[in-house]
């Protein structure tokens, strides 16, 4: 026995010193190179555990190893069939794993909230070994219901605590698949799809009028193809600088663990991003002309060799900022993406899907900039008026931003506060049958403020929500304990809606993540609360 351990020890020693001495620049962290979650699968009877080895490593069946706490027991663990592979570490033939591999964990018994705990190994094809690490998730197992002309029985009904966002399957599936050919179109088609929502929306009035400033300020004399040609390199500017700032705020926030909407959603910003709406609508009254300093200008047109350096750099520079209207807009793409680049760490990929998303919700931008140059007449005397309709939509458009610092109206539904994991553990397990919606709001959130006064203040949802218990979780603050709330489920921001049965369970593919009109919404509600108490016959 003595013996066995020294040798255990010794081989253990010794792929941490092949590890350490490797090149740093060579080698993913270990993180990185080998992935690990899990998930409650066949209502609660087992566990799906999930193992991903990057491109160039792989696992060890036999250094594979799962424990439970809190009295959980599980089964012998199933494994797929493998590689067989002579080790020359270990000078024997073993069974390994590359890419993506799911292990089988039955649940023999046990409810309540536990760990689980994963042993892994693995090693890089060139011929460096990691040391053995140990990974561990959270999960809840709780008692089903009764099937019909059944009594309850002992077996256990598991849901995870970190369940996919309804609607993220396809989203889920286009990123894991990690074929940039998959996820580009799907992030495409759906940014396009999000370019008509609010959030996107305020920005067609930006860049129009930025078109409509420098039609006013161009000479009489262009083709209409130039001057299509010239609206639409605008608008690309301004694409541009929206899309890659949006980009890099979403990687680093994925890599961060924390909601892109309560980074960019800070009073002092929204306030300075309506302030320089405002400045761009006088200069569209005619009070002055904003553009960079002159010095910029000559130095821009100095160094690409073109005068209009100025204007084009002056655009990328407010769609930069303008990447603070549609960051905060949290849907089930961006959530989706964001999740990713947390739990991976794969900013390729997930840049990628979030570059994308960007570039499909800038589509109509770009229509816009190669239409104006057909659409619009010569400029002429009759601009100046246009100028002045466009400086209209910008001071709307930055009252718009304002609204998330407006005081809140009155809500007509009676919500209960949660403020911590404690409180909503409580409030689920008192469900008594009731049926239960969560609710997760901010006062800096748009989205937020919409859901109350189109969906939420819809007759037909305050009649619908009179069969529910209504639960709010308010992220306003962005504090440990609001980021631990929004953690459990997963999420990257409000708002999200969250559907419990009476039970306290999460209805699996009813999340509402963004926001959803009236008439959706009620079909929801009114599918739960059709469900009636599990418990009676």
């Amino acid at each position: 026995m003595t013996t066995r351990w020294i040798g255990r020890i010794a081989l253990a020693g010794m792929a941490w010193l092949c590890a350490m001495t490797a090149h740093a620049s060579d080698l993913l962290d270990p993180e990185e190179a080998f992935r690990f979650s899990a998930a409650l699968a066949d209502g609660g009877k087992s566990i799906e555990a999930h193992f991903g080895a990057a491109d160039g490593y792989y696992l060890y069946r036999n250094r594979f190893g799962f424990t439970a706490s809190d009295g959980v027991k599980l089964g012998d663990a199933q494994y797929p069939a493998g590689e067989v592979k002579f080790d020359e570490t270990f000078n024997r033939q073993l069974v390994v794993y590359r890419g993506e591999v799911i292990v089988r964990l039955p649940v023999q018994s046990g409810s309540g909230t536990f760990t689980l705990t994963a042993n892994l190994q693995g090693c890089a094809d060139q011929g460096v070994c990691y040391p053995p690490e140990v990974r561990t998730t959270e999960l809840v197992l709780g008692t089903p219901p009764a099937e019909p002309g059944q009594a309850a029985s002992g077996a256990t009904f598991a849901s995870s605590r970190a369940s996919a966002p309804s609607g993220e399957n396809s989203i889920a599936a286009a990123l894991h698949s990690r074929s940039l050919t998959t996820l580009v179109p799907v992030f495409l088609a759906l940014g396009v799809l999000l370019s008509l929502t609010p959030c996107v929306l305020p920005m067609v009035p930006i860049v129009s009028s930025i078109i409509v400033g420098d039609r006013a300020h161009a000479a009489d004399g262009n083709t209409r193809v130039s001057r299509g040609s010239r609206g639409f390199v605008l608008a690309l500017a301004y694409a541009s600088g929206m899309t890659i700032v949006y980009t890099a705020f979403g990687v680093a926030a994925g890599l961060a663990g924390e909601g892109l909407a309560a980074v960019l959603q800070q009073p002092w910003i929204i306030a300075l991003f309506a302030a320089l709406l405002v400045a761009l609508a006088l200069s569209m009254f005619g009070f002055y002309d904003l553009q960079l300093p002159a010095s910029w200008q000559t130095r821009l047109a100095r160094m690409s060799g073109n005068r209009s350096a100025g204007k084009l750099a002056g655009t990328f520079a407010m769609g930069a900022i303008s990447a603070l209207i549609v960051g905060p807009c949290v849907a089930a793409p961006l959530a989706g993406a964001l999740l990713y680049i947390s739990e991976t760490r794969d900013v390729v990929v997930g840049g990628s899907a979030l570059f994308a998303l960007a570039a499909g919700m800038s589509v109509p931008l770009l229509l816009i900039g190669a239409g104006a140059g057909w659409l619009l007449p010569r400029a002429g005397r009759w601009m100046e008026s246009v100028r002045r309709v466009f400086g209209a939509l910008l001071i709307a458009v930055a009252l718009w931003t304002l609204l998330p610092l407006l005081p809140s109206t009155p809500q007509a539904q009676a919500w209960t506060r949660i403020e911590s994991l404690e409180q909503l553990d409580d409030a689920l397990a008192r469900a008594n049958g009731a049926p239960l919606v969560l609710d997760f709001y901010a006062d800096w959130c748009v989205s937020c403020k919409e859901m109350e006064r189109y969906t939420f203040n819809d007759p037909r949802v305050a009649a619908g929500f009179t069969a529910f218990r209504l639960l709010r979780v308010d992220v306003t603050a962005n504090n440990d304990r609001d980021k631990a709330l929004l953690k459990r489920f997963r999420l990257y921001g409000p708002p999200a809606t969250l559907f419990f049965d009476g039970r306290g369970r999460e209805v699996p593919g009813t999340r509402v993540i963004g926001f959803e009109r009236a008439d959706p919404f009620l079909q929801t509600l009114q599918s739960i609360a059709g469900r009636g108490d599990p418990r009676r016959g």
